[in-house]
């Protein structure tokens, strides 16, 4: 008899720090918007690593 694994998820798991009042609102306007923030975070990502020239994220306008 073998042992029932647990649902496993088709991505690992990823660590981030993110400050909690932003995670909130994150996770508030996502669900909003009938999505998740995990699925906003791959959106930017998978953008970010295709754009020919992407926004630099410490720049005064990517901040605004």
């Amino acid at each position: 008899m073998s042992a029932v694994s647990p649902n496993k998820p088709k991505t690992p798991h990823r660590s981030v720090r993110i400050p909690d009042e932003l995670w909130v609102r994150s996770q508030d306007r996502a669900k909003a918007d009938g999505t998740t923030v995990s699925a906003l975070i791959n959106q930017w990502l998978e953008s970010y690593v295709e754009a020919q020239n992407p926004i630099d994220p410490t720049s005064q306008s990517a901040n605004e």
